[in-house]
């Protein structure tokens, strides 16, 4: 096969010679000149052409055939190839001469002709731009006057946006068209300045059919600036189906049969219109972009466009390609350009253009760009931040010598100054994307929360010049309307959101000189009308309100769903007496600028009052301009600026509102249709998908939220021939709609656990909180292979809940699906990380302060102090003198870390060269206390806190409480010793005050010192050990089950039981370390109300580190103290344990800190 290429484009454009090579293709490059391209990436390619054939001439030259006669080779040719639009014409004319497929000559001049293009699709009824023809600077001053400004000024046959602008009044007008007509007898092109999202079709078009490849979108160009910064290709955009449906229209307008086509498109408020449209595929380096988007060969496709082979149907994308220029912001001459020396993985292609020597300046148009990049990923967002990235880090090093200097220009106008309010009612992007057809300069007040408006902010800085501000109330903003109108005059203050039309009431008599003028608001702030009837939209022109349309509210046919329609139902003779009618309540509002609703009961038309609506919603703005030319925001705009803005036309016959109702209260979206999908649809002008997939809705509480009204789940506008056929595409649509939800009527408890199922479920299997109040999810470290008949959580994971990133990482994945409500913990060293979680996630429970003072032991000193709750004198051991000094004072000292539980690392010294051994050992600056010993019983209280004291306990322990060091055992049982039992009692009140406590479990130590208890320390969950059961004997309620309905907001009363018996006591066996050789319990396990073994014989059981846990835990119970002692006793004797001691020269795991 032979293809003849006829000249290509810059840079990387030989890469189609490349590719047809690859494929065994006979090429045969006809150029006017080889060496243009010498400098450009990817020169070498030509190489791989059989032939490169130079002529004199290749633009506009219509006998190519005849020049090349003889010098294609001995092949005949089989198609003619030109990607390049300024050589088209010539290709067209060779293909012809050569009898090889091609589009028709008069179709290929049609599309060069940006004049001829658009009277074709005028008759078509395509589109809606005003544009003119003009030869001179008075026609296109005339031409101008009659569009309204702004306008954009284009050369009828230019390219690489060379040429065109922006005309904001006349004095700009005649610059831009001196440039664009000058001396040559070309006319130029006036047309109505158009502002939106601009995107470009990529089409196949074979037998008249046209294939549409995709839509590429391009980033958003600062004012002034008409050259192309990049975009990114495929791309989902709002009204892609209308832009779709506008493409294939316009093939079949323009008579389109054999050609790619590459149409440039900017889709504003009220649909999509033309920029320009190409015989050609894309230029630069986005053909090979798409190849890769769409995992198939662009260039193989045009070769079948070429010989008239059968054209493969659109695929669909395998990844996403963006394309990033980079250029210089001052004029010079290039020293060097250096590209970064790590890129991203993302990263296909990185060229520099511009070379040193090169002389560039501030961009304009393309082809004062310098360089590119191009990048791929799989998503949009990582391509795009990829691309950004490395054009961030391209470093331009420039010389002012050589330049010629500029001739200072006045300051360019880019519109009026407009003072936009938003906030965060919905409509803030899209009143910003229109307001640019009547200004890009446009200074924000964000009266919103700071955050919530980043966004917007980079979208607004995007696009427009001015300044933002985010005043917090009415003072600030006077005053920085003040500022920035000294520094640059504003001359219109601007709101559509209903919430803010007081205060933009207030700035304009600001603005206007008149701070004392009492500024009335009209009508009532609301975001809906009330109810079914008409509401005739209005656009303020100062005296003058111009009515924009009249819609027909046809109220709630399903609970909840709403439709509005336009045009309105009514004879000609009623639409005219109603509009009338709103005009003159509005005026009698007093309504001066912006958009005012006006809304009439449908039972009331002739005789009911009309509600004056300041403002619009978002929805209703939808619908007007998904039926109307013109753009009500860009109209609004246009009067406030003081000029009268065009009556607007109907861009479809009819057009039709639907909100479709949400579920009733709070719910998770698990399943429902996007955005991007409806908008595929062509009849879909308009989508807010208020309740995407993810989204967690809570019935709104506040005023403010319930003003605005609830939102839809989903709201969307379609157009239409007709009323009818508005309606046949909503019953269309919505039958094929996806809705699935979760109700969230249960409150959201997540669990941190490390017990396994004996913390959220009970002795019989039954979970502690009801399954109909409370979802449950629980992250736990320990293995769960309990009964079968065990109730199961909503959500298990098995994690290590002390990797606190792990931990936060899963709980905001949890939270991300479900809200968790509250947060649930047990556990003594975990109890600080679950708090910082709360507060991360804005949950309800103790927060990190609290929790420190239940887990610093240097902070309870000082609470407890305060409180003048006895208590031993002691201190934060921050150099060895210190402790040093206490001993002096008191004889004995015990010294401890401030953060651990279960009397980990807790040391006794009783002379200094014990204390001098714990120094060299242990000692750590600021991290431990130390305290004067004190002699008497260790005893502990524990007690469920709910609005006061459900229940408690006073134990004691029956002998020294650090056995479990030695590996021996620790007995503690309860008192029935009144004396003793008030002293706790007392305690444990002033305890409970001194700290606060509303709610909780507490376990409290002190020392028995005959007239009273001194105070020793307090944690704020559980006690160790055998605490629990034994508790649970006494006083019938599980102290961990009382915590965690306590962390789930409930009342702990509900699961308090039975008890066993009035005395209950707990013997824990420690282990010293090594293999577990034997164990005999046989004595006391039948007689025990609760036997726990941690370890079977045969395991290697590790050394007890602390008194939280053991290797067997034993509880009893009994009528009496005496007869719970004997069981004490019997067990302290009766169980045989035979551990073999470790080998000495083996390094030994132990409990750890846990």
């Amino acid at each position: 096969m032979h293809i003849v290429m006829v000249e290509t484009t810059v840079p990387q454009g030989f890469h189609h010679i490349e590719t047809l090579a690859a494929t065994g293709v006979e090429v045969s490059f006809v150029t006017e000149d080889l060496r243009r391209y010498a400098t450009q990436p990817g020169f070498d390619g030509h190489k791989l052409a059989a032939r490169t054939v130079e002529l004199p001439a290749t633009k506009d030259v219509e006998d190519l055939g005849v020049q090349l006669t003889g010098r294609l080779g001995p092949s005949p040719v089989d198609g003619v190839l030109c990607v390049h639009d300024q050589y088209v014409v010539a290709a067209t004319c060779l293909a012809r001469d050569l009898d090889v497929p091609h589009e028709s000559l008069r179709t290929v001049r049609l599309l060069r002709d940006k004049a001829a293009v658009r009277r074709r699709l005028a008759e078509a009824g395509i589109g809606s731009l005003r544009w003119r023809l003009v030869r001179s600077a008075e026609e296109g001053l005339v031409a101008a006057a009659e569009i309204g400004y702004a306008v954009v000024v284009k050369p009828l046959r230019n390219y690489a946006s060379i040429g065109v602008g922006v005309a904001w009044n006349a004095q700009q007008l005649g610059r831009h068209l001196s440039a664009a007509i000058g001396d040559a007898d070309e006319p130029a092109l006036v047309e109505q300045y158009a502002f939106g999202r601009q995107v470009s079709a990529e089409l196949l078009v074979q037998d008249g059919h046209p294939f549409v490849l995709g839509f590429a979108e391009r980033l958003p160009t600062p004012p002034g600036i008409t050259a192309e910064l990049g975009g990114h290709f495929p791309a989902r955009f709002e009204g892609m189906g209308a832009a779709r449906r506008f493409v294939v229209d316009l093939v079949r307008a323009l008579g389109v049969k054999n050609t790619a086509l590459h149409v440039e498109l900017v889709v504003t408020a009220t649909g999509p219109e033309l920029i320009e449209v190409n015989a050609r595929v894309a230029g630069h380096v986005v053909s090979e972009q798409m190849s890769l988007a769409l995992g198939r060969s662009v260039t193989l496709d045009l070769l079948a466009l070429a010989t008239d082979r059968p054209v493969m149907p659109p695929s669909e994308p395998v990844s996403t390609l963006a394309l990033r220029h980079f250029w210089s912001s001052r004029a010079g001459t290039v020293q060097s350009i250096d590209l970064p020396e790590a890129v991203p993985a993302e990263v296909v292609r990185c060229d520099v253009i511009a070379r040193p020597g090169d002389q560039v300046r501030p961009l304009r148009h393309n082809f004062d760009r310098i360089g590119y990049v191009l990048t791929e990923a799989f998503s949009a967002e990582a391509a795009i931040g990829a691309a950004a990235e490395v054009a961030s880090r391209v470093l331009v090093e420039l010389s002012d010598e050589d330049v010629v200097p500029t001739v200072p220009q006045e300051r360019t106008e880019h519109g009026r100054h407009v003072l936009l309010l938003l906030d965060e009612d919905g409509t803030a992007e899209r009143i910003l994307d229109a307001a640019g057809a009547s200004t890009r300069h446009v200074s924000v007040f964000w009266c919103g929360a700071p955050a919530a408006g980043d966004d917007l902010k980079a979208h607004w800085a995007d696009r427009y010049l001015g300044r933002w501000a985010c005043p917090a109330d009415g003072t600030q903003a006077q005053t920085a309307l003040g500022e920035l109108h000294a520094a640059d005059p504003v001359h219109a203050v601007m709101n559509f959101a209903p919430r803010l039309v007081s205060l933009a009431e207030e700035l304009r008599a600001v603005l206007a000189g008149d701070r004392d003028r009492e500024v009335a608001v009209p009508g009532e702030v609301r975001r809906q009308p009330p109810g079914p009837g008409y509401v005739v939209v209005l656009v303020a022109a100062g005296d003058v309100l111009i009515p924009w349309a009249l819609l027909e509210d046809l109220g709630e046919h399903v609970p909840g769903d709403r439709t509005v329609q336009a045009p309105a139902r009514l004879p000609e003779g009623e639409r005219i007496a109603l509009t009338r009618k709103a005009v003159r309540a509005a005026e009698r509002a007093d309504v001066r600028t912006g958009v005012v609703r006006c809304h009439v009961a449908r039972e009331a038309t002739r005789t009911g009052p009309v509600t004056v609506l300041p403002g619009i919603d978002d929805h209703t703005r939808a619908l007007c301009d998904g039926w109307l030319t013109g753009g009500i925001v860009a109209a609004a705009l246009a009067a406030a600026l003081g000029t009268r803005p065009s009556v607007p036309r109907p861009r479809h016959p009819a057009a039709v509102l639907r909100e479709l109702a949400g579920q009733v209260g709070s719910f998770r979206v698990a399943e429902t249709a996007r955005a991007d999908e409806l908008y595929a649809d062509p009849d879909v002008s308009y989508v807010d998908a208020t309740l995407a997939a993810g989204t967690v809705h809570r019935p709104a509480l506040s005023q403010d939220a319930l003003d605005r009204g609830q939102l839809p789940r989903l709201a969307y506008v379609v157009t239409g021939d007709s009323l009818d056929a508005c309606q046949r595409s909503t019953a269309r649509i919505e039958r094929g709609l996806r809705f699935r939800h979760t109700p969230l009527d249960r409150t959201h408890v997540l669990i941190v656990d490390r017990f396994g199922a004996t913390g959220w479920t009970t002795q019989h299997g039954a979970p502690v909180l009801p399954t109909d109040r409370f979802r449950v999810s629980v992250i736990t470290s320990r293995p769960v292979t309990g009964d079968a008949e065990m109730a199961e959580p909503d959500l298990l994971v098995r994690a290590d809940v002390f990797d606190h990133g792990a931990l936060v990482a899963l709980a905001e994945a949890v939270h991300a699906t479900y809200p968790v409500d509250r947060i649930a913990c047990g556990t003594e060293h975990l109890l600080m990380p679950t708090a910082h979680l709360r507060a991360r996630l804005g949950v309800a429970g103790q927060s990190p302060r609290r929790v420190r003072q239940v887990r610093d032991k240097a902070e309870m000193k000082r609470i407890a102090q305060c409180a003048g709750i006895p208590h031993a004198p002691g201190l934060v051991v921050h150099e060895p003198a210190d402790a040093i000094r206490l001993l002096e004072a008191h004889g004995a000292v015990v010294v401890k870390p401030r953060d651990r539980s279960g009397a980990q690392g807790v040391t006794i010294c009783r002379d200094r060269a014990a204390l001098d051994a714990w120094l060299r050992q242990e000692f750590m600056p600021g991290a431990q206390l130390a305290e004067a010993f004190q002699p008497g019983r260790v005893c502990h209280v524990d007690a469920i806190l709910h609005n006061g004291v459900v229940a408690w306990e006073v134990s004691c322990y029956g002998q020294d409480a650090l056995n479990f060091s030695y590996g021996a055992s620790v007995v503690s049982q309860t008192i029935d010793d009144d004396r003793l039992r008030g002293h706790a009692r007392e305690l444990l009140d002033r305890v409970v005050s001194a700290w606060d406590i509303q709610a909780g479990v507490v376990h409290l130590e002190a020392f028995d010192a005959g007239s009273h208890l001194v105070f020793c320390e307090l944690a704020g969950r559980a006690g160790g050990g055998g605490i629990v059961p034994a508790f649970r004997a006494t006083r019938g309620v599980d102290l961990r089950h009382a915590q965690l309905v306590i962390d789930a907001g409930d009342d702990p009363r509900r699961i308090v039981g039975e008890p066993v018996a009035p005395h209950a006591g707990w013997l824990v066996r420690y282990s010293p370390g090594g293999r577990l050789v034997a164990y005999d319990d046989s004595a006391v396990a039948d007689l025990a109300v609760h036997r726990e073994m941690n370890s079977v014989v045969g395991d290697e059981v590790p050394p007890s580190a602390f008194r939280g846990t053991g290797l067997a835990t034993y509880v009893f119970a009994g009528n009496t103290g005496a007869q719970v002692s004997g069981l004490l006793e019997l067990a302290s004797t009766g169980i045989r344990c035979h551990i073999e001691p470790p080998d000495p020269t083996v390094v030994q795991p132990t409990e750890g800190n846990r």
